[in-house]
């Protein structure tokens, strides 16, 4: 069973996970070094934000035509 310890850990791990990396790339600006001018990190970035929002858009969208019956999804096609 999962305790409330493990997972109170495994959050705060996250997050100081993500703080330190947005450390990492404060101090890589300063440096003059950003790794947003890499035109592969970029590139990769798009991709993640495109498809986190078609992701979320097309769940978002069956949510209230599911709600209401119980057909299937092809039927609503």
């Amino acid at each position: 069973m999962i305790t409330d310890w493990l997972i109170f850990g495994v959050a705060l791990g996250y997050l100081c996970l993500l703080f330190a990396i947005a450390y990492y790339g404060d101090s890589r600006a300063e440096n003059k070094t950003s790794l947003i001018a890499n035109p592969y990190i970029y590139a990769l970035s798009i991709a993640v934000y495109c498809t986190s929002w078609t992701f979320y858009g097309s769940s978002g969208g069956l949510l209230p035509a599911a709600s209401g019956s119980c057909r299937s999804i092809s039927d609503r096609l």
